[in-house]
């Protein structure tokens, strides 16, 4: 079995280290973690794209699209602008916006994003859609419905494997099957991740604004607006647990625990502005 490893940690240890100067204990322990994908098979890797491509297919099922060129390829800019120091060399995220008035964002196995006009109109710059879309990232990096899913290749050849994915088979944990989409779109929109896993999001999230030079801060603005929207009865979709307040302080305290936040990080005031500014006239996406 071809076991794929990734210097991507190693990349991001010495970006933040330019960042934020001298690195503590804890945080040197917390960035030359193994990731729970850091090693993988590339039958896995296979089967996950895959699974991944059925669950987004399933999203897109229920959601339209929201078809605006330049602003599809500025939210892909800045999501793969975080995905260069997300250690899965392995996935080719793709981001997209869903034509919907709820305010939520979704990330299916395999590096599939979506963030819903909702939630771009409720954001303020780009530091905050950094956030966002750096927190779903974290989600597919770590694994989470993969694991919890058991969505796994087989050990044999890569056709074999893709075969196996595309009928469900017994090898691959019902990778394909309705069941095992159904599981993965109940966590997406309705139970949301387990508490630790929302927390090792959250964590990866900061890290990775931070690296790809945004104010880490930007995604706590964000949830104080969401949570201030939410008491207003706005329709926001997935019920976060920990809750926006145990949110805040931990994304804080990790601010603080590794010194972000403190230099010239940015925002992009203007140019997510710009980017939005069709989008909250009221313009109609090319369909």
């Amino acid at each position: 079995m071809l076991i794929l490893r990734t210097a991507g940690l190693l990349i991001a240890a010495t970006m933040l280290a330019a960042l934020v100067g001298p690195a503590s204990a804890a945080e040197q322990t917390w960035r030359h973690r193994p990731s729970s994908a850091q090693t993988v098979s590339r039958e896995d890797v296979a089967a996950e794209i895959i699974f991944g491509r059925n669950v987004s297919a399933r999203m897109l099922g229920q959601y339209r699209l929201y078809h605006k060129k330049d602003l599809e390829e500025y939210v892909t800019l800045v999501g793969r602008s975080l995905a260069l120091y997300a250690p899965r060399p392995g996935l080719t995220f793709r981001f997209a916006v869903l034509d919907t008035d709820e305010i939520a964002s979704y990330a299916g196995p395999g590096g599939y994003v979506f963030i819903t006009r909702g939630a771009l109109t409720l954001m303020a710059d780009e530091s905050e859609l950094a956030g966002v879309l750096a927190h779903e990232i974290a989600h597919v990096v770590e694994q989470h419905i993969v694991n919890k899913l058991n969505i796994r290749g087989s050990e044999e050849s890569m056709v074999s494997a893709f075969a196996q994915v595309l009928g469900g088979g017994a090898h691959t944990g019902g990778a394909a099957s309705p069941y095992a989409i159904d599981e993965a779109m109940t966590i997406l929109r309705k139970h949301g991740y387990a508490s630790n896993e929302e927390r090792q999001a959250f964590k990866t999230a900061i890290l990775l604004c931070a690296l790809t030079g945004y104010d880490p801060k930007g995604f706590i603005r964000y949830l104080q607006r969401v949570a201030t929207r939410a008491k207003a009865h706005t329709l926001v979709i997935r019920s976060a647990k920990p809750g926006v307040t145990e949110q805040v302080t931990l994304l804080e305290n990790s601010i603080a625990h590794w010194g972000l936040g403190e230099g010239n990080d940015k925002r992009r005031k203007s140019r997510f502005a710009t980017a939005v500014r069709d989008m909250r006239r009221g313009s109609p996406s090319s369909r």
